[in-house]
């Protein structure tokens, strides 16, 4: 049985919300940060860097919450959260997948952190990169192609800690997205 090691408020949301919708079985083990519990021997054994969330798999362990998306989709391709490898949405698929954690990501941190975002940076600010997010869900319900995927977790956790915090500006078609996702039974279930 897949064995989930997360803690609430963290970027393991990604991975109950993507566990939640592929529908296997799986434990889940919660780490309580503020008692320091993932720096203990028991979970560094796990992962190493003492970071939640770790999915162990059988003799696998993953960490890294898009790896673990992207494993869990490719793994349960039944579950259709990511386009096949040959498929022609495949490269759009992994765009929005890395676009979360390298661009989406940084940039509502820095947001968050009030730091300036600098030509050395290597993303936009913000408010660019919500432009880029809102641009490709013109008349579009999600993403790649028609279909709900595992970019969806990706970017639309991001977008909804960014809302919660009030880093997203005023924008129909990202608070029409954010709708979407946060209705779906899986995301409700990860809660």
């Amino acid at each position: 049985m897949l064995q989930l090691y997360y803690a609430p408020r963290t970027r393991s949301r990604r991975v109950l919300w993507c566990l939640e919708e592929i529908g296997q079985p799986f434990d889940r083990n919660v780490l309580n940060l503020r008692a320091g519990e993932h720096k203990k021997s028991a979970y560094l054994a796990i992962n190493p860097s003492g970071k939640v969330p770790a999915l162990v798999d059988g003799e696998e362990v993953i960490t890294e919450s898009a790896a673990i998306c992207m494993y869990l989709a490719d793994k349960y391709a039944d579950a259709r959260l990511a386009p096949a490898v040959n498929s022609p949405h495949r490269g759009e698929y992994l765009r929005w997948m890395f676009f979360a954690v390298g661009v989406l990501e940084p940039s509502f941190t820095d947001k968050r952190l009030g730091r300036a975002v600098t030509p050395k940076t290597g993303w936009s600010d913000a408010d660019d990169v919500l432009t880029v997010v809102s641009q490709a869900m013109q008349n579009v319900p999600f993403l790649v192609g028609k279909s709900f995927s595992a970019a969806d977790i990706m970017v639309g956790s991001m977008l909804i800690w960014a809302d919660s915090e009030g880093l997203i500006r005023e924008d129909a078609v990202l608070g029409d997205y954010v709708k979407r996702l946060t209705c779906r039974p899986a995301y409700l279930n990860s809660e």
